[in-house]
C-alpha cells in the first residue's frame, strides 16, 4: 500500500503558504472549520510533520507525483491496513472523519456547480472506498484543506480567522492517511491510531468481504488479538491484547464500553452492519485512557450520512450438522440517514434484530460421589479426563438481539457543533433442549438421579435478560489556534438472571426454588480538551476527565425459577461506588524535518487519576454470622501517575520510488484497578457437583505493568509489512488461582510476572484486486515470583493461564468494486493452559486446545447497490474446546441494499 502524504495544520487561512497571503473563499459551515481543525491536528500528531509549502522542492514533488501515479497500477487489498503514522496519544475525539467527508462533500458540490477544474479535482481527490486500487488508495486525499484555493480569487471578508499554519521547507512524510476519524467519544479517549505503536485499521471492505457474522469476528483475526470463550454468540466476550486480562479498552465512536468492572457485554449486541471502521492500538495506553488500557485499545467506528444513505440486510444461516452449530440463525438490519438544512444538520436511524438458537456448548456433569449413590441402576453417561462424570447437555440456548439507535450532529455556527448519540440494545436468551445420555435399568432416557435434575442449576443454564442504554453529548469550539471541547456520556447495563437453585432437590424443568444474578451498573464520564496549534513543530494538549462508577450486584431468591415475577428477596448482595479525577496532557514535537535525514519526532504524555472508592459494602446473608462477609468498608483514595515516552524516525529511502519505512519505540506506564467481581464471588451453582470452591479477595491491590516496545513498517508498491517486538513487566498481576475442585479458585496478586513476543504481519498484492495477508503472535508468558500461590503448587516459572502462546492468520482475498468477490480465512491458536499449575489436561470443559478453522465467505456485488453473500464457517468442522465446546461446521447467507 503506497502511503499517503499527510497534511497538517492546514486550517483554510491565510497561514497556509507563504506565498499565499490572501483567503479565497468564504468557508461556509462548521465543517470546514472542524475539517481543517481536526483532521490536520490529527495528521500532525501522527507525524509531528508540518505541511510542505507550495514551495517545495521539486526532487520531493517529483516523488509526490510519482507515488500518487503509481496507485493505480496497485492491486486492492481488502485486508487489515497496518498504519505507518508517527503517531501520538492524545487526539480529541472532534477530529471527525463526519466533518472531512462533509467538507469534501461541500466542496464538490461547488465543483459542479462550475468551480475551476484545478479547484474541483483537488476537492474530489479523494475517491469513495473502491476495492478495485488498494485500501491506501480509497482514502488517499491530496491535502485535507480542501478550501485551499488560487491565488487569483479576492479574499472573502467575513472569512474567520483559523489557527494558523505551521511552515516546513521539506515535503511532507508519506503515511497511511486514517479516513474515518469519531466525532463522539472521550474527549480523552482520542482516535486510537494517534497512539504510537503498533497500530491495525480494518476498513469497511474487509469487513465485508471477509466472513464475519459478529463485530468481534472482525478483530479475532488480527495480530496480538485473542478473545477468550468465544463460542457462538458470546454473551461476555473477553478481548485480550498481548495476553492481558481485562487489560483492552473498547469503544464505541470514542464512546467507553467497558465498564470499571472490566466487562463489554455490549459488545455482541453491536449489529456488524453498523461498524464502518475498527482501529486496534497495541501497547500501554494509560497514560491516555487510564484504568483498563495496559495491553491496548479497540475502537468501533460507525458512519454518518452526507447525503440520503440506506443500507438493510436480512439474512439466514444453520448447521451444517444438527446440534454442531447455531440453528436456524435469522437477523434483518435496516439503516436511513440524510442530512439536512444546507447540510448542517445530519441523522441517522437504525435498527437491528437476531434470532439463532445457539447449540449446546457445554456437558452436564455430576461428580463421583453423586453418581456412586445413585440406585436406579443407570447408564450411559462416560467420564471425562478430569474424573467429571458426563450425564448430557446443558441444553440450547434462543438468543434473541435488538439494537436501535439515533446519532445526530448539528452546526451552530461557522465555529460550534453540537452532536449527540443515543442506542438502545438488549440481548435475552432461554435455556431449552436439554440432552440427556442416562438410561434407566429400562434402557428408557431419564434426566434425574436419586429424582434429582442435575441437568438445571449449574450456572451455566437458565435464561436472562441484558439491556444496555448508552448516550452521548459533544460540543466543540474552534479558535484561531486551538479547539476546544466538552463530552458526556453514559453506558448503564440493567440485566436479570436466573436459574434453578442448585440446592432444591425438587427443582424440575418448569419449576422449583431459583436464584439469580442481576446485575445494574452505571459509568458516566465528563470529559474536557483543548488542544493548542500555536506552534509549527510542536503541539500541546490539555485536557480533564471525571468518571463516576456505580455498581449492584444482587442474588436474588425465586420461588419459582422460571418466573422472573416471583423474586422475594436477596441470598447475598454487594455494591460500591467509583469517582476518578483526571488529568492529562502531552507534548508532540518534531525535531528533525530534513531531505536528508528525514523526520525525527517524539510524543511525550502522562496522566493523573485519583481514585476514590466509597460506599463499597458486602451482604451475605447465607453467612449472616461472619463479620467479614457483611460489613461496609472505609474510603479509599488512590493517586496514580501513568507516564509514556514514544519516539518515531522515517528515513528518506528515496526520492523516487514509492515507499516507505518508519521506526517507532515507546515505553509507557499502566495500572488497572481490581473489579468488585474480582473481589468478592458468590455461588450462583456450578454443575451438578454442588457449589464451586471460590473464597473472596477483598485485598486484591491494582496490577501495574511496564511496557516497552519497538518495531518497523515498511510499505511498498509490491509489499506491505511490520515487526513488533514487546515486553511487559507486570507488577502485582491479577490472577485466578486453584481449579474450583481441588483447590480452592480466588483471584490473587502475582508478585511479578513478564510478558513478551513479536507480531508479525505481511500483506501482500498478487494481481488486481487479489491479494494475500498473513499474521503471527509468538506470547510467551512466565511467573517470575508468586508468593499468591498456593502452597502446594509451585508455579514459579510456569506460564500464565488462558494465555495462547502461538497464533495465525491467512486470508487470500478477491475484492474489487462490483461483480464476484471472495475470501479464504484460516485461524490457527496452539494449545494453551487453563490453571496457573499448568496442568496438561486437553479435550474437555473449561480447557484450552490447540485450534484451527478455515472459513470463506463468496458474494456478488451489483452496480445497483444490491449485494449477495454465502458465509461457510469452519468448513473442516474441527470441534475443540476453548473453554466451551466450538462450533462445527455452518453456512450464512444474506442479501443486503445500500442506497
Amino acid at each position: 500500500m503506497n502511503q499517503i502524504q499527510a497534511t497538517n495544520f492546514n486550517r483554510h487561512s491565510s497561514h497556509h503558504d507563504p506565498s499565499n497571503t490572501t483567503q479565497k473563499r468564504k468557508t461556509t459551515n462548521l465543517s470546514r472549520i472542524a475539517l481543517s481543525i481536526i483532521a490536520s491536528s490529527y495528521l500532525c500528531s501522527l507525524n509531528a510533520n508540518p505541511q510542505a509549502t507550495q514551495n517545495q522542492s521539486t526532487q520531493n514533488q517529483l516523488a509526490q507525483n510519482q507515488a500518487h501515479s503509481t496507485q493505480h497500477e496497485q492491486p486492492a487489498q481488502a485486508q487489515t491496513m497496518q498504519t505507518t503514522a508517527t503517531s501520538t496519544q492524545d487526539l480529541p475525539q472532534s477530529q471527525s472523519t463526519q466533518a472531512r467527508q462533509e467538507a469534501q462533500a461541500s466542496h464538490t458540490e461547488q465543483a459542479e456547480q462550475g468551480m475551476q477544474t484545478e479547484n474541483k479535482a483537488q476537492d474530489t481527490q479523494e475517491p469513495s472506498l473502491d476495492s478495485t486500487q488498494s485500501p491506501t488508495q480509497a482514502t488517499q486525499s491530496p491535502s485535507l484543506d480542501s478550501t485551499q484555493q488560487s491565488t487569483d480569487t479576492p479574499p472573502t471578508p467575513h472569512t474567520p480567522a483559523q489557527p494558523k499554519t505551521p511552515k516546513s521547507t521539506q515535503s511532507p512524510i508519506e503515511i497511511k492517511e486514517l479516513d474515518r476519524v469519531v466525532t463522539t467519544g472521550s474527549a480523552l479517549a482520542s482516535d486510537i491510531a494517534s497512539i504510537p505503536g503498533n497500530v491495525s485499521i480494518i476498513d469497511s471492505k474487509a469487513i465485508s468481504t471477509q466472513a464475519n457474522t459478529k463485530i468481534t469476528d472482525i478483530i479475532s483475526k488480527q495480530a496480538g488479538v485473542h478473545i477468550d470463550n468465544n463460542a457462538s454468540f458470546n454473551p461476555r466476550p473477553k478481548v485480550k491484547i498481548r495476553g492481558i486480562n481485562y487489560g483492552t479498552l473498547v469503544l464505541l465512536d470514542g464512546v467507553i464500553l467497558s465498564d470499571l468492572e472490566g466487562e463489554a457485554r455490549i459488545l455482541n449486541q453491536i449489529f456488524l452492519n453498523e461498524v464502518e471502521r475498527v482501529e486496534i492500538a497495541r501497547g500501554a495506553s494509560s497514560a491516555v485512557y487510564g484504568t483498563g488500557a495496559i495491553g491496548g485499545v479497540i475502537n468501533f467506528i460507525t458512519a454518518m450520512p452526507k447525503k440520503l444513505e440506506i443500507k438493510a440486510s436480512a439474512g439466514y444461516g444453520s448447521a451444517f450438522i444438527d446440534g454442531e452449530a447455531d440453528r436456524n440463525v435469522a437477523s434483518a438490519y435496516l439503516s436511513v440517514g440524510n442530512a439536512f438544512l444546507d447540510k448542517k444538520l445530519k441523522v441517522k436511524i437504525h435498527g437491528g434484530f437476531k434470532r439463532s438458537e445457539v447449540y449446546a456448548n457445554s456437558p452436564s456433569y455430576v461428580n463421583a460421589t453423586q453418581m456412586e449413590e445413585q440406585t436406579n441402576n443407570l447408564s450411559g453417561y462416560y467420564i471425562d479426563n478430569k474424573d467429571r462424570y458426563i450425564i448430557g447437555t446443558t441444553g440450547e440456548r434462543e438468543v434473541n438481539i435488538y439494537d436501535i439507535g439515533i446519532k445526530a450532529s448539528y452546526e451552530l455556527g461557522e465555529r460550534d457543533e453540537l452532536s449527540a448519540t443515543f442506542r438502545f440494545s438488549n440481548h435475552n436468551y432461554d435455556t431449552k433442549n436439554y440432552k440427556t445420555y442416562l438410561r434407566d435399568a429400562s434402557g428408557n432416557p431419564t434426566y434425574t438421579i436419586n429424582n434429582q435434575n442435575y441437568f438445571i442449576g449449574s450456572g451455566q443454564t437458565g435464561l436472562g435478560t441484558y439491556s444496555h442504554i448508552l448516550a452521548s453529548l459533544n460540543y466543540l469550539h474552534s479558535f484561531d489556534d486551538g479547539i476546544f471541547r466538552i463530552q458526556a456520556s453514559s453506558l448503564n447495563l440493567l440485566s436479570k438472571w436466573q436459574d434453578a437453585e442448585n440446592g432444591d432437590t425438587n427443582r424440575n424443568f418448569s419449576s422449583g426454588k431459583g436464584r439469580g444474578q442481576d446485575i445494574d451498573t452505571s459509568n458516566n464520564y465528563l470529559d474536557f480538551i483543548y488542544e493548542d496549534l500555536h506552534y509549527d513543530r510542536q503541539k500541546f494538549t490539555l485536557g480533564a476527565q471525571f468518571r463516576y462508577h456505580h455498581i449492584v450486584q444482587t442474588t436474588p431468591i425465586l420461588t419459582n425459577w422460571r418466573d422472573s415475577s416471583t423474586r422475594s428477596g436477596y441470598h447475598n448482595k454487594y455494591g460500591g461506588e467509583t469517582f476518578i479525577g483526571s488529568i492529562y496532557g502531552s507534548l508532540n514535537s518534531l525535531w528533525v524535518d530534513s531531505s536528508k535525514y528525514g523526520k525525527f519526532g517524539s510524543t511525550l504524555a502522562g496522566r493523573f487519576d485519583n481514585w476514590v472508592n466509597f460506599d463499597n459494602y458486602i451482604e451475605d446473608k447465607e453467612n449472616a454470622g461472619n463479620a467479614e462477609l457483611n460489613k461496609r468498608f472505609a474510603t479509599t483514595y488512590l493517586p496514580i501517575f501513568s507516564p509514556n515516552l514514544a519516539l518515531h524516525y522515517t528515513p528518506l529511502l528515496s526520492s523516487t520510488t514509492p515507499q516507505n519505512l518508519t521506526l517507532k519505540t515507546s515505553v509507557g506506564y499502566g495500572f488497572r484497578m481490581p473489579t468488585m467481581r474480582e473481589k468478592y464471588y458468590f455461588n450462583f451453582g456450578s454443575g451438578g457437583s454442588g457449589h464451586e470452591g471460590r473464597e473472596h479477595s477483598p485485598n486484591l491491590k491494582h496490577e501495574q505493568a511496564l511496557s516497552f516496545e519497538i518495531g518497523a513498517e515498511y510499505q511498498s508498491k509490491w509489499i506491505n509489512t511490520s515487526l513488533y517486538f514487546y515486553n511487559i513487566e507486570m507488577f502485582d498481576m491479577i490472577y485466578q488461582t486453584g481449579d474450583g475442585s481441588n483447590t480452592v479458585r480466588m483471584r490473587r496478586n502475582a508478585g511479578r510476572a513478564r510478558i513478551n513476543g513479536i507480531e508479525y504481519t505481511l500483506e501482500i498484492p498478487i494481481y488486481r484486486a487479489l491479494a494475500f495477508g498473513a499474521n503471527y503472535t509468538l506470547t510467551n508468558t512466565q511467573f517470575l515470583t508468586n508468593t499468591s500461590a498456593n502452597p502446594n503448587q509451585s508455579t514459579k516459572g510456569n506460564a500464565l493461564p488462558a494465555i495462547p502462546k502461538h497464533s495465525a492468520n491467512f486470508s487470500l482475498s478477491y475484492a474489487p468494486k462490483y461483480g464476484f468477490y471472495g475470501s479464504l480465512w484460516a485461524h490457527y491458536t496452539s494449545a494453551f493452559f487453563y490453571d496457573d499449575a499448568n496442568t496438561r489436561l486437553w479435550g474437555s470443559l473449561y480447557s484450552y486446545d490447540e485450534q484451527f478453522t478455515l472459513n470463506a465467505k463468496a458474494g456478488y456485488a451489483f452496480a445497483n447497490g444490491i449485494d449477495i453473500s454465502a458465509q461457510f464457517l469452519n468448513m473442516t468442522n474441527n470441534r475443540y474446546w476453548d473453554y466451551y465446546i466450538m462450533p462445527g461446521a455452518s453456512f450464512y447467507l444474506q442479501i443486503g441494499y445500500k442506497l
